[in-house]
């Protein structure tokens, strides 16, 4: 808000894009500022339609909060552009089938996708460190961020990589654009 101020009070006539984190003490007037500001995009990682897995992510919203943020910032002319992460360790197809709800719900406040990509494992990341938490096996240590597993198997990278593809899918069928060509990950084709 002070960088808008700034902006605002100097006359600066720039464009700018950021990325944004939902919380829930966002009122409109703010992005009426930010757009005021230059701001021409917000760039969210909202990740999934379900509320069980956002809080697998520790993210500090529910989907109710994504909704309402998105159609206030898209109210007031600013793109809403979103990431999308299909397969986090114990996404069920109802999970997965809530992301593609959600994308279809609010068709109309998002301008594109960022991106889609099959859930990886990161080094020293919170899921590597707990993989037993999380119910991860790994097959072995040489491509183990993408080809872990689940104990019986409903999670797979071959599913995840099914589930964006269908997902992405789903994206054209509404009408919403990716970014760019590339906005389809998969880390193993790159």
């Amino acid at each position: 808000e002070t960088f808008c101020d700034h902006i605002i009070q100097e006359g600066l006539k720039i464009k700018w894009i950021a990325n944004f984190c939902i919380t829930e003490n966002r009122d409109k007037v703010i992005f009426e500022k930010f757009r005021q500001a230059g701001c021409c995009a917000l760039r969210m990682g909202i990740e999934s339609g379900s509320d069980k897995i956002l809080a697998k992510y520790n993210k500090n919203f529910v989907i109710s909060q994504a909704e309402e943020a998105l159609r206030m910032i898209y109210d007031v002319g600013i793109e809403t552009h979103i990431n999308l992460i299909v397969g986090f360790p114990g996404e069920t197809e109802e999970d997965y089938q809530d992301t593609l709800d959600f994308v279809e719900r609010n068709k109309d406040s998002i301008t594109r996708i960022a991106n889609v990509h099959p859930f990886y494992i990161t080094p020293s990341s919170i899921v590597e460190k707990n993989h037993q938490k999380f119910g991860v096996i790994f097959p072995n240590h040489h491509d183990f961020s993408l080809t872990w597993y689940n104990e019986d198997k409903t999670n797979t990278y071959e599913l995840r990589k099914a589930r964006a593809l269908k997902l992405k899918q789903h994206v054209k069928k509404l009408g919403l654009g990716f970014e760019d060509d590339t906005a389809l990950v998969f880390y193993d084709e790159a």
